[in-house]
């Protein structure tokens, strides 16, 4: 089972990238570095380097890992029974605002639980199949992301067939705190968050509590009509004009 190993670097630190490459993730001839960046996109740059091999783990050298063997974990999440029996297309290693609320586990795998209904906004190391390399090939040729994980969200969003799609949980690779340094993008506080906010934990604002104000505002509504009405249309001026008659008249009886 051939794995090549793809890290992607926006910002050329040589001790990031030998970060990534201490893990003995594959050996150094399955290992390649692109260098994307404003003008050169990471999906440009990645589409020649999806051929030839069984599996692709991508990973960005903003990515650390706390396990003491990681390549080992990576060997065995492939070679487990869920995988091996029903396939995959992508296995997130790390990701971030994944719709974790959603999980489904399939089964544990050394210190990490393989789970199904992963959908994050990206992700810091992921493991792609031959077949879905293809078919993701494709689709950045035929559109232009600046980002892969755009890719493969907007590829899972358009096909009629789902992908089969696992993540690691918790995360295998986390963000590394010290890229901080060095990361432009100021980004890193979306890229530490693993999992998006459950929504139905999130009590919808109510309206209760403006019944007052809307009492308020229907009678100063009410007054500044009355007040047009009597100051600058007929039945104010016939109002004014009665009144002013019965005063006279009144007055006239009493004298």
């Amino acid at each position: 089972m051939s794995i090549k190993l793809i890290i992607i670097s926006r910002y050329n630190n040589q001790s990031y990238i030998d970060k990534i490459k201490s893990y003995n993730l594959v050996p150094e001839s399955d290992t390649v570095v692109i260098y994307p960046n404003d003008t050169t996109y990471e999906t440009t740059l990645i589409i020649p380097e999806l051929v030839g091999y069984d599996n692709y783990l991508i990973v960005y050298d903003w990515s650390a890992s706390l396990e003491s063997s990681p390549s080992t974990n990576i060997s065995n999440i492939l070679s487990s029974d869920v995988v091996t029996s029903s396939g995959y297309d992508i296995i997130y290693l790390g990701k971030y605002l994944d719709t974790c609320s959603k999980y489904n586990l399939n089964t544990n795998i050394d210190n990490f639980s393989l789970v199904t209904c992963s959908d994050p906004i990206g992700f810091n190391a992921c493991i792609i199949s031959s077949s879905y390399s293809q078919k993701l090939v494709t689709e950045m040729q035929n559109n232009t992301y600046f980002s892969i994980s755009y890719a493969i969200s907007n590829l899972n969003i358009v096909t009629q067939t789902p992908y089969t799609i696992y993540a690691i949980s918790p995360n295998m690779f986390v963000y590394n705190p010290l890229y901080n340094s060095i990361d432009l993008s100021k980004s890193y506080s979306v890229k530490t968050t693993e999992c998006q906010s459950d929504n139905s934990q999130v009590v919808p604002v109510s309206d209760n509590n403006l019944v007052i104000f809307w009492i308020i505002i229907i009678i100063v509504g009410i007054c500044i009509i009355l007040w047009l009405l009597l100051n600058f249309t007929t039945f104010g001026i016939n109002t004014k004009y009665f009144n002013k008659t019965y005063l006279d008249s009144t007055k006239t009886t009493l004298n």
